[in-house]
C-alpha cells in the first residue's frame, strides 16, 4: 500500500470530452439520484476530505473498505477479492492499465460510496450488491461480465443509487432492482436508482427488472441483442428516454413471469430491429427531482460504446508539456530563499506541480496548485539545484517527467550591524531567532547566550526583544543594509 500524503482528491473533477459527441464521458459528480439532497447528505461524495491510498493486494483493498474513516482509495493492478463490504464514506477507483477486481463488492446497510474504473468479473455473488437501506452510491465507468448471480443488484429499500457509462456482457440476469413480489412493506417508496448512458452488450434480460421503485429513470442507454430490456413490475414507475435498442426481443415490458403489471413510460427512443414494446400509465417526472441533460437517442450508440466501460485512453494521458520546463529559473531572493516557476501546464481535469530540491539542505515544495515556489530557511552564499514536474487531477494522477535541473546560489549577507540577538544570522529579528533561543534555552546551551551572562534566562529573552521592536521600528538602521 502507497499512502499518498500531499493531497487528497475531492470528488474528482474529471473531464475527457470525446470527438464523437459534445457529451462528457467523465462526469465530475454523479447525475441522477444519486445527486439528490436527502438523508443529510448533499448528493454523493464518497471519500472526498480523505486520506488517497493506493491498494495492490486483497488485504489492503479489504482493510481500507471496511474502515470507519473516509478514504479515496485508487485500486492498481488485478485483485482476486470475495465480494466484501464497503463502509460509508469511500471512493474506489481503478487505476493504471486495465484495474480488475476478480470478485465483487457489497454495499449493505451504507451510504455514501463512488465506485469507478473497475472491471468487475467472475464474482462468486453478485458484482455489487446495493442493499438494506443503503443510500447514495454512485457506481460509474465500470465494465461488469461473468458473474454468478447478478452483475448489479440493487434491493431492501436503497435509494440514490445512479448507475452510468457502464458495459455489461456475458451474463443473463444483469440489473435487478427489487428482489421479491412480497417485499413491497420495505420497499415501496424506496429504489430511486437513476441508469444513464450504459452499454447492455449482448446480456440476455434484467436491463433493470424493476419491482415496487418509487421512480427509476432510464435514460441514454444503449442495448444490443438482448432478450428484453426493461420490465416494469410490482407497481413500479419507470421512465426510459431517448435510448437506442438494436436487435432487442422485447424491448419494454409492463409485468414480467409471475410479477404483476408496473407503470412505464417510453419516449423518444429509437428502436432497430427490435420488437414491440409495452407500456402503461403515467410516471413522476425526475425533472422535479434533479437536472439532467438527454443526448439525442440517434447519437447514443456512437456515444455510449465510445465512453462506457472504463475511462477513455485519453484519460492516462499525462499533462502537457511532457517533460515540464521552466518559466522562470531559479534565482535567489535573499541569503535564505531561492524562488522559480514553472511553465503553465494543461490537463482537462486540473494541474498540479512539485518542485523537487535535489541539493542537501534545500525543500520540496509537495504537490501544489501553484507553478511558483519559494524555498526558505536556505543557507547563505550556498547553491540548491531544482527540478520540477506536474500531475494531472484525475483519479489516475498522471504524472509529467521532471524538467532539466536549474542551480542557483544563495545571496551573502553583508550586515550593517550584527546584533547578538540574530541568532538565525540572516540580518533579522524575528520567529526564527526566537525559536534558536527556545531550542537553546531547552537544551541550556550558551551558544543564545546573548547577555553575555553565561545563562540562559529571561535576560537573553528580554534583550531578544527589545531587539526585535528596534528592528520593526527601523529596520534599515538597526539590522541590516
Amino acid at each position: 500500500m502507497i499512502l499518498i500524503k500531499h493531497y487528497s482528491i475531492t470528488v474528482i473533477c474529471l473531464f475527457v470530452i470525446l470527438q464523437c459527441s459534445s457529451s462528457l464521458a467523465l462526469d465530475a459528480e454523479p447525475i441522477g439520484w444519486a445527486s439528490y439532497n436527502d438523508l443529510g447528505l448533499k448528493g454523493t461524495t464518497g471519500g472526498a476530505g480523505g486520506a488517497t491510498v493506493i491498494v495492490t493486494t486483497e488485504e489492503e483493498l479489504k482493510d481500507y473498505i471496511r474502515r470507519d474513516d473516509p478514504y479515496i482509495i485508487l485500486v492498481q493492478g488485478k485483485i482476486t477479492m470475495a465480494q466484501r463490504d464497503v463502509k460509508p464514506n469511500k471512493t474506489i477507483i481503478g487505476i493504471g492499465t486495465n484495474p480488475t477486481i476478480i470478485g465483487g463488492f457489497r454495499i449493505k446497510r451504507s451510504h455514501n460510496v463512488i465506485v469507478r474504473n473497475l472491471i468487475i468479473e467472475e464474482s462468486g455473488y453478485d458484482g455489487f450488491s446495493v442493499e438494506y437501506d443503503t443510500h447514495h452510491v454512485w457506481i460509474d465507468h465500470c465494465d461488469l461480465s461473468d458473474c454468478h448471480d447478478g452483475l448489479l443488484d440493487i434491493t431492501h429499500a436503497c435509494d440514490y443509487v445512479t448507475v452510468s457509462w457502464c458495459r455489461f456482457s456475458n451474463h443473463d440476469k444483469t440489473c435487478l432492482l427489487g428482489h421479491s413480489d412480497n417485499n413491497a412493506d420495505e420497499d415501496i417508496g424506496h429504489l430511486k436508482v437513476t441508469y444513464h448512458h450504459n452499454w447492455f452488450d449482448g446480456t440476455e434480460g434484467r436491463h433493470p427488472r424493476v419491482r415496487f421503485s418509487y421512480l427509476t429513470h432510464v435514460y441514454n442507454n444503449y442495448y444490443h441483442r438482448n432478450s428484453y430490456g426493461i420490465a416494469s413490475t410490482c407497481d413500479a414507475e419507470v421512465l426510459v428516454e431517448s435510448c437506442y435498442f438494436r436487435n432487442v426481443s422485447r424491448p419494454t415490458l409492463v409485468g414480467y413471469g409471475s410479477s404483476w403489471d408496473g407503470d412505464l413510460v417510453e419516449r423518444n427512443n429509437v428502436f432497430v430491429a427490435s420488437g414491440s414494446r409495452e407500456t402503461r400509465g403515467a410516471v413522476p417526472e425526475p425533472s422535479d427531482c434533479y437536472s439532467y441533460t438527454l443526448d439525442p437517442a440517434d447519437d447514443v450508440l456512437a456515444i455510449v460504446t465510445a465512453g462506457a466501460g472504463l475511462f477513455p485512453v485519453e484519460y492516462n494521458e499525462p499533462p502537457t508539456p511532457n517533460p515540464m520546463t521552466w518559466h522562470t529559473a531559479p534565482h535567489a531572493t535573499s541569503p535564505s530563499t531561492i524562488s522559480m516557476t514553472a511553465s503553465t501546464a494543461y490537463d482537462y481535469s486540473g494541474v498540479e506541480y512539485y518542485f523537487d530540491c535535489i541539493s542537501s539542505g534545500g525543500h520540496d515544495s509537495g504537490w501544489q496548485d501553484s507553478s511558483t515556489y519559494t524555498d526558505t530557511g536556505l543557507t547563505e552564499d550556498a547553491s540548491y539545484t531544482y527540478r520540477v514536474r506536474a500531475r494531472d487531477k484525475s483519479a489516475n494522477t498522471n504524472q509529467t517527467d521532471y524538467s532539466y535541473p536549474l542551480s542557483a546560489t544563495t545571496l551573502s549577507s553583508d550586515c550593517t550591524v550584527r546584533l547578538d540577538s540574530d541568532l538565525y544570522s540572516d540580518c533579522q529579528i524575528d520567529f526564527l531567532d526566537h525559536a534558536v533561543l527556545a531550542d537553546a534555552w531547552a537544551n541550556r546551551s550558551l551558544l543564545a547566550d546573548i547577555s553575555g551572562d553565561d545563562n540562559i534566562d529571561f535576560a537573553d529573552l528580554m534583550q531578544l526583544a527589545s531587539d526585535w521592536l528596534k528592528c520593526n521600528r527601523d529596520p534599515a538602521t538597526e539590522c541590516w543594509q
